[in-house]
């Protein structure tokens, strides 16, 4: 179907929704341009026209993923006082994001493949180094245990979120659900936030 390229972020759109589906299925370096530009219905000279580059173009399909929740998290944390309230929020929040944008994971996944990562580094070092501090400053106040890099905090509850999505049909196929809650993503955080406030040991009973 021909697009109405007279509309410039329509055409834009088109694009970037036609290269995603094409990078994701692909990857990065297997994916053409020629065939991008077939699914979204226009010229390869209009996607270089408005993207100049098939790196420029894999660029903004990560940035357009990548920068709502960021600037969202950055906002919650630069506007909210570190407290347990807030730091269960931001983990929702990501949570969240990731269930509702399965293509988030597919992008990580090919970037690691495929060694292509700086871009989305630096979009994500103001929000790397604010998380950093607000760990470290909910360390101070003694919320958390301070016995732990904040870095390796940090690093331990995204890779809790992000397998989740990676592996969540393997997890169902060979584990099983018998038992769980049929919302099995919410059985899953709620089990998450508690292991990463209380960890798993047992508590001690109390001697009457």
């Amino acid at each position: 179907m021909t697009k109405n390229h007279r509309n410039p972020e329509a055409t834009r759109t088109a694009i970037l929704d036609a290269a995603e589906e094409i990078f994701l299925a692909q990857g990065y370096g297997a994916a053409a341009l020629s065939e991008i530009a077939k699914c979204a219905g226009v010229t390869k000279s209009l996607i270089h026209h408005y993207f100049a580059s098939k790196k420029n173009l894999w660029m903004e399909v990560k940035k357009r993923r990548f920068v709502p929740i960021a600037q969202r998290q950055l906002e919650l944390q630069q506007k909210t006082p570190p407290s347990l309230e807030m730091m269960t929020t931001a983990i929702l929040m990501q949570f969240e994001f990731l269930e509702k944008n399965p293509q988030f994971i597919r992008i990580i996944t090919w970037m690691f493949l495929e060694h292509d990562d700086s871009e989305v580094v630096e979009m994500d070092r103001d929000l790397i180094q604010t998380t950093i501090a607000t760990i470290r400053k909910a360390q101070q106040m003694k919320l958390l245990r301070d016995d732990i890099d904040p870095r390796f905090i940090l690093t331990a509850v995204d890779a809790l979120l992000n397998h989740w999505f990676q592996h969540r049909d393997f997890f169902i196929r060979v584990v099983g659900t018998e038992g769980l809650s049929n919302n099995l993503n919410e059985a899953y955080i709620q089990a998450v936030i508690k292991m990463i406030y209380e960890g798993i040991l047992a508590k001690p009973e109390h001697k009457h």
